[in-house]
């Protein structure tokens, strides 16, 4: 019987032990600065970042730093937008947190008022911002969060995969909330020095890290500009526990092979939210519908071009399959039918 393996690397989600934090000093001053003036106008902070470069666990460690790094007293309140499906949903999380009695706005102004009248600013961490645009929230919920802002009921710092600009223009938005962050942090690979401190962990390893093994760990993570956390926490992870198995060197061909493949598959794309795929299958539908009323069906159709039918045919016969396609890729978990999706989300479904 083995014992029990213990790896310092840790990689399947948010980092919420400190002790397997690394870096990320330049992005948490500037975040802590940003919240600085409270309990007055504080500067709202958009942190901007792909998937699994460690925008979760900057949020977290902000919301572990920020009671003892700042001057002025914070309550901090951290939210995962993939948890928060309508605006109610929001509103509920948030009254939790604050222990208020309703859910209602207007007592949730109340209790943001009440924490900030006793020198304790709220500060809201809100995790991927994008997913509450793909669950549908509409525009007044976004304007109602800017007031708050606006009146310094609290400040936002947001992380999303897209900057809160683009959000804005890819879904039609007009809400001046998406105008509101003074600050951008664009999270990317670690530098050298954090890498070398993050893989000096194999060194607790059982056996330790030989000097060829970190560097595998680290060429197998390097990006163009930098190293990527995740994958030196994955490498790393599955370095340490293939030496504990055979308790000698390791084949790194080999075990790269593996970590690769696991990675592929730790990584594989998955389609967008179902809500925003019956979104699009109903705006599809619904502009089928129209077509085939408005061109082929009308009474007049002998006043209409070839021309124009075969276009409106060709459109129909476009829409219908794309309609399919969406469906059954929602089914059959196809990716082709994501990237069919983004494609007819430029043009408004």
């Amino acid at each position: 019987m083995t014992n029990a393996y213990h790896s310092p690397f840790f990689y399947g989600g948010m980092i919420q032990d400190p002790r397997y934090f690394v870096g990320r000093r330049v992005e948490l001053d500037t975040i802590l600065t940003a919240l600085a003036t409270l309990p007055n106008q504080a500067q709202h902070v958009n942190v901007v970042g792909p998937r699994r470069i460690g925008k979760s666990s900057l949020l977290w460690r902000v919301k572990q730093l920020a009671p003892s790094r700042m001057t002025v007293r914070v309550f901090v309140v951290y939210l995962d937008g993939q948890d928060l499906v309508t605006p109610a949903a929001f509103y509920r999380a948030l009254a939790e947190a604050l222990a208020a009695p309703r859910p209602e706005k207007e007592r949730l102004v109340r209790a943001l008022q009440a924490y900030r009248e006793d020198g304790r600013p709220v500060v809201l961490l809100l995790d991927e911002l994008d997913a509450l645009l793909e669950h549908g929230f509409p525009q007044a919920f976004f304007e109602g969060l800017r007031s708050w802002m606006n009146r310094s009921l609290l400040a936002v710092v947001a992380a999303s995969r897209k900057p809160v600009a683009r959000l804005k223009f890819e879904h039609g938005l007009t809400s001046p909330f998406f105008n509101i962050f003074g600050e951008r942090i664009d999270l990317g690979p670690l530098p050298e020095p954090d890498a070398d401190a993050l893989v000096a962990r194999g060194r607790a390893c059982d056996p330790p890290f030989t000097d060829a093994e970190m560097r595998w760990v680290k060429d197998w993570a390097r990006e163009k500009h930098g190293y990527h956390p995740a994958k030196l926490q994955f490498a790393g992870y599955h370095l340490c526990r293939e030496k504990a198995r055979v308790r000698g060197p390791v084949a790194l061909a080999a075990l790269e092979r593996k970590v690769d493949a696991l990675w592929r598959d730790a990584t594989r794309p998955t389609l967008p939210w179902p809500r925003r795929l019956i979104r699009a299958g109903d705006r599809l539908f619904e502009t089928l519908g129209r077509l085939v009323h408005e061109t082929l069906l009308r009474k007049d159709t002998g006043t209409t071009s070839r021309s124009t039918l075969r276009l409106t045919g060709g459109a129909v016969v476009f829409l219908g399959v794309a309609a399919v396609v969406v469906i059954l890729g929602a089914l059959l978990n196809w990716p082709p039918a994501g990237l069919l999706l983004r494609l007819l989300a430029r043009f408004g479904f």
